[in-house]
Formats: structure tokens, C-alpha cells, sequence
């Protein structure tokens, strides 16, 4: 069964339907038959073919691959309260219908033992299938979507097998309705794009999805080219999902004018130009326009991250970045430092900038949860660019990282500390065995580094943190708690200071 080993989290709910005797329920032709009512849209292929999706649950089936099916497979997905035997809880009609039209047990998976359906279940309607909604959408002879029909998407395969499902969710994108939208969307990114990667029946889905960003009635244009950008990034699970990227490539001119014509769009489909082979040539100068020239400067951050993405930033290029570096916009601050330092163009200001946002990331943190990129944590990836330089660059600021650990000493939910700690233990002590009997000869570097270590109470006060603090240090020979390190630090500070009076 193809999702056993992802159901073990609490909100999920593994099952499976079978006969007591386990014997076979009939060819999967007939079960699927049997589970029309339920799953209409299951299909005699292989993988998940149907769901029944509600506010409150969401239910996957699966047949197994033999001809002759002794077992369904259920994987039940709730939120909120756990749909437990006796609650008056919308599931349970549904895997009530699904029991009985099939006539076998309800187990669970894991144990093989029969899961209970209330008696109050048997009686009551199924509730609304949200998918239908879906499904539902009609579609326009005329429409960007003419023709999508007379594809051959049963031959093609996505993540779950047979893509005859792409039509309809395409079409989906297409309704006035939020929700429905949001549905096509939810299953969009599960079966043509699935954890990353991109498939056969990705590449023939393409020009529908240009089609529909082309046409200026279609709802939610943004999420059309975030789409796109995610499967010109994707990993190719198949020979022909190779050719993703070259087909949106196709697009090339349609971007382009979206780029001149629509504001709310630029910014986004720059982002996409800038990742389709061979199409740099046409991105370059659209940034180092916006960099120039654009007044907004959350658009100028944009712009400034895009920079050095697909390619080597120039050296005018790496002017506008450090007119950007500059920018009263702290947004823009950040991006331009993260792009210079991709051209491996690291300057003073841009390792001050980094050290910056580690002491305090509120003025970054809307411009990168909001990035067209992705939202990603300001503090994270600010310290990732500071430890990716060489050890003699981070030791020559080991002092800087000194001062930052004091400063967020009391914090216990600081994600940096504990590798600017590890690191910190790392340049200072490389290679050296220090015994913490005798009167270790510490440099000042070093005494530093190990009192500000002790005095995170922070890191100490988190237990995962304070096991590798203690295992990093033990193997130094160090004292391994904080409260006999401090003691020890100040110990060996005065015993130098009272060597050196006269």
C-alpha cells in the first residue's frame, strides 16, 4: 500500500477494508464499481485515484495492483477533534458507505483490529464531497482551456498514476469561487508537482497553465506564476519531465509583456524569467532597471534577491546592489546583501548587515516572510551566509559573534545560539586538549568565548542544545555544565591576573 508509511502521525488514521476471511472482493474493475457511490472518480490504474475531502477530514483510497483486490486502502486525514467511535462525527457515514458497499470489515491497518462504526452512522446521508465542487467546474468551448480535452491524459502519468484527473482541476482554477480555486490547487500540487518534482504529465499541462496566465479574466494570476516558477525548479522523475522548463520557456514573450504592462505581476514573472534556461539575457536588464529606477522599495528587495539567481551578478551589477545595500529599506538591505554574497562579493558592510538582522530581525522579517521566493527566517539565513565563509574570516570575527551571545543570553527560543556556540567552541579550541585540572594558559579569545558560552542561559536551559553543548566541551576536556565553567573561567582569569602583578 502506498501510504502506510506516512500515516503514523496523530491526525492520521491508516485503515483498510477487507473480508474477515480475506479473501478477494472481485476484480478491481468491480470494486471500484462497488465504491462509485463514495469515490466516484476512482479508476481501474494504478495509485490514488479518489479522495472525499470535507472541513473536517479528508479520506484517500487506493486499490491495490492485482487483478483480483482482497483489501482497500483508507488514509483518513482529520482536523480538529479526533473522530472517535461515538462522537456524531461527519467521517463515519463515509467509511460506513464504503464498508458496505463493498461488504467487508473496517480495520486498522497496524493492529488488524475492527474499528467500530456508530450505529447513528449507518442511517445518515454522506456529507458534501468537496471535490465535486471541483469536478464540477463546466468548461468553455472557447476558453484559454479549448482543446485540453483532446489530450490523451489517461496515457500520461503524474505522482498517482493515470493524469486524467488534470483537466478538471485546470478548469477548476477558472471559478469565481475562493474555495473551489483553493481545492484545484491543494491537488495541483500533489500530483503534477508532488514534493518537488515534476512529471511526464507536467510537461503537456504547461501551455494550459501559460494559457490561463495569458488570459486577463482568469483569477489569482500570482499563484499561476508561483506555480510555474515552483515546476521550472522542480526535480525531473521522468525522461520527459526534463523538458519542463524549456516548454514554459515557450512562454518567454507572454512574460515579457506582463512585465511591462501589469504592476502586480512584474515582480513574480521577473522571478520566473530569471530561472528558464537561456533566458538571463532577457532578465538582466528588466532588474537592473527596477534596481535603478523603481520607487517602491519593497520591489527594489524583490529585484535585488533575483539578482545572482541564475547567473554571475556583473559588476554594474554589483553597484546598484550596494547602492541597495544602503537603502533606509531594511528589506532591501537584506536582499541585496544575500545576492552580493552569492557573488561571493562580501564586503564589510555586508557581513555588518548580517550581524544586524542576528541582533534583531524585526525590521527584516516582513520583506523575507512575504519574499516571491518563498518566506524563509531572516535570522536562519543570515547566519548560514556568515558560517559558509572560511575559518579564518569566522575567526577573526569570533569577538562579534562573542557580543551576540551576550546580548541574547536570556533568550530561549533563539535558533542561532546554539550553532554560533558549537562554532565559537570550534575556532577557538581546533585541535587542543585543555585539561580542566591544571592552569590552563587560555588567550583572551578563548576566556571570552567560554564565559559568554556559560553565561547563555538560554542555550542551558533547552535540553537538546545543552546535550551537544556538553558533549562539544567534554571533548575539549572543558567543564560540561555552565554553572563549574563560569566558575572555572573566572578562576583562570584570576590566576593570570595574579601572575602578572608585579
Amino acid at each position: 500500500m502506498g501510504f502506510k508509511a506516512r500515516a503514523r502521525k496523530s491526525s492520521l488514521w491508516y485503515l483498510t477494508i477487507k473480508q474477515a476471511d480475506h479473501s478477494s472482493m472481485g476484480s478491481r474493475a468491480e470494486v471500484a464499481a462497488c465504491l462509485s457511490a463514495v469515490f466516484p472518480r476512482l479508476k481501474v490504474t494504478a495509485g490514488l485515484q479518489d479522495g472525499f475531502k470535507h472541513r473536517q477530514f479528508e479520506v484517500a483510497v487506493d486499490l491495490e495492483p492485482s487483478a483480483e483486490v482482497a483489501e482497500v486502502a483508507l488514509l483518513v486525514h482529520w482536523q480538529g477533534r479526533s473522530p472517535q467511535p461515538g462522537h456524531n462525527h461527519p467521517l463515519w457515514p463515509v467509511l460506513c458507505s464504503a464498508t458496505y458497499a463493498l461488504g467487508g470489515d473496517l480495520r486498522d491497518a497496524y493492529s488488524d483490529a475492527p474499528v467500530a462504526i456508530p450505529d447513528r452512522a449507518r442511517n445518515r446521508a454522506l456529507p458534501e464531497n468537496e471535490l465535486d465542487r471541483v469536478y464540477r467546474v463546466p468548461a468553455e468551448p472557447d476558453g484559454p482551456l479549448a482543446g485540453i480535452d483532446d489530450v490523451d491524459w489517461r496515457r500520461l502519468r503524474h505522482a498517482y498514476g493515470s493524469a486524467t484527473d488534470v483537466p478538471p482541476l485546470l478548469r477548476a482554477l477558472r471559478s469565481a469561487d475562493q474555495e473551489v480555486r483553493n481545492q484545484a490547487w491543494y491537488e495541483l500540487y500533489g500530483n503534477i508537482y508532488h514534493e518537488r518534482s515534476v512529471y511526464q504529465a507536467t510537461v503537456h499541462a504547461v501551455p494550459y497553465l501559460l494559457a490561463l496566465l495569458a488570459d486577463e479574466s482568469t483569477p489569482d494570476r500570482p499563484g499561476l506564476l508561483q506555480y510555474l516558477l515552483d515546476l521550472s525548479l522542480g526535480l525531473p522523475e521522468d525522461f520527459e519531465a526534463r523538458q519542463v522548463p524549456w516548454v514554459i520557456a515557450k512562454g518567454v514573450p507572454l512574460l515579457q509583456q506582463l512585465i511591462a504592462t501589469d504592476p502586480e505581476l512584474r515582480v513574480p514573472a521577473i522571478y520566473l524569467l530569471a530561472t528558464l534556461p537561456r533566458t538571463a539575457v532577457h532578465a538582466r536588464p528588466l532588474l537592473g532597471e527596477l534596481l535603478a529606477e523603481e520607487a517602491d522599495p519593497s520591489i527594489r528587495a524583490n529585484a535585488a534577491f533575483a539578482v545572482g539567481i541564475a547567473w554571475k551578478p556583473h559588476l554594474s551589477d554589483l553597484h546598484r546592489l550596494e547602492k541597495s545595500l544602503a537603502s533606509p529599506h531594511a528589506g532591501e538591505r537584506l536582499a541585496a546583501a544575500l545576492a552580493m554574497h552569492r557573488a561571493d562579493y562580501v564586503t564589510t558592510e555586508v557581513i555588518s548587515l548580517f550581524f544586524d538582522v542576528l541582533a534583531d530581525s524585526r525590521p527584516y522579517r516582513i520583506w523575507a516572510e512575504s519574499c516571491p521566493w518563498g518566506s524563509f527566517d531572516a535570522e536562519i539565513i543570515a547566519l548560514d551566509q556568515l558560517l559558509r565563509l572560511d575559518r579564518a574570516a569566522r575567526r577573526a570575527m569570533s569577538h562579534r559573534f562573542v557580543e551576540l551571545l551576550a546580548i541574547r543570553r536570556e533568550d530561549d527560543d533563539w535558533p542561532p545560539a546554539q550553532d554560533i556556540a558549537l562554532d565559537l567552541l570550534g575556532l577557538g579550541f581546533v585541535g587542543r586538549w585543555v585539561s580542566s585540572g591544571d592552569s590552563a594558559d587560555l588567550s583572551r579569545d578563548q576566556r571570552s568565548i567560554l564565559a559568554a558560552v556559560a553565561a547563555s542561559s538560554g542555550l542551558w536551559r533547552r535540553e537538546d542544545t545543552r546535550y551537544l553543548l556538553q558533549r562539544k566541551l567534554h571533548s575539549l576536556g572543558l567543564p560540561s555544565d555552565s554553572k563549574t565553567l563560569a566558575a572555572w573561567v573566572s578562576t583562570e582569569h584570576k590566576t593570570a591576573a595574579d601572575s602578572n602583578r608585579p
